[in-house]
């Protein structure tokens, strides 16, 4: 029985290999779907859809590439957002035990903190 492999439908995907014997009308080079185990040839239409979704899929990912890709990549590469925070919460602290004025927002969110610091304190 002739073995014939069937290039995968998306770039991801592994080809697949199938034995074929006596299968009448089914042209191996072309572009084939599988329907209830039986294989057949895409037509026409199917081709078509198919490019199609193959092209809105590669611009897709063009997209992200060009347009999105380094907000993910900057997200993992930042440190944890509790270091930060830890970090910046430091800062503010300092600066105000070195006089500086902080904005009532700032000063507020200080005396909160402090409050939620105070009722539940760090083990000695």
């Amino acid at each position: 029985m002739p073995k014939y492999t069937i290039p995968a439908p998306l770039d991801n995907q592994p080809d697949h290999t199938i034995e074929v014997d006596g299968v009448e009308g089914l042209d191996i080079s072309a572009p084939m779907k599988s329907v209830n185990g039986v294989y057949q040839n895409l037509t026409a239409q199917e081709i078509t859809d198919r490019e199609a979704e193959e092209a809105a899929a590669a611009a897709e990912r063009a997209d992200y590439e060009t347009n999105h890709k380094y907000k993910d990549d900057r997200k993992n590469a930042y440190p944890n957002i509790g270091d930060q925070l830890d970090a910046i919460w430091k800062q503010l602290i300092q600066d105000r035990l070195n006089g500086h004025a902080m904005i009532q927002q700032v000063d507020d969110l200080i005396g909160q903190i402090n409050a939620v610091k105070a009722a539940h304190p760090k083990p000695e």
